[in-house]
């Protein structure tokens, strides 16, 4: 469940996110690498954090931020974040409030 306004507009706090952890891995095989506007869920300071992909320094990591920026806390506070840190992909938005479902993935 989506715990702060640091995605919106495009995830509101509230919404239920369905989270595909084979997004990147199967059974710990690597088929396909995280890009550039991917919005993933992964782990910081013992939390589960939704982020979207800014861009990837194959030396420093991942870059990662809010779309909602003046209301996030993300790479421009804590860092890169590693790809081992990735828990998976947002792939669906459960919105409650609307009864509405959206596929975040083409």
């Amino acid at each position: 469940m989506v715990a702060s306004e640091s995605m919106y507009p495009t995830l509101e706090k509230g919404d239920v996110i369905v989270i595909s952890k084979l997004g990147y891995k199967i059974f710990g095989i690597e088929y396909k690498d995280p890009i550039p506007e991917d919005i993933i869920a992964f782990n910081h300071k013992q939390k589960l954090v939704i982020k979207r992909i800014d861009k990837i320094d194959d030396s420093k990591g991942i870059f990662v931020l809010g779309d909602n920026s003046i209301n996030s806390t993300d790479s421009r506070e804590f860092g890169y974040i590693s790809q081992d840190s990735i828990v998976g992909k947002a792939i669906i938005r459960l919105n409650l409030k609307e009864f509405s479902i959206t596929f975040l993935t083409e």
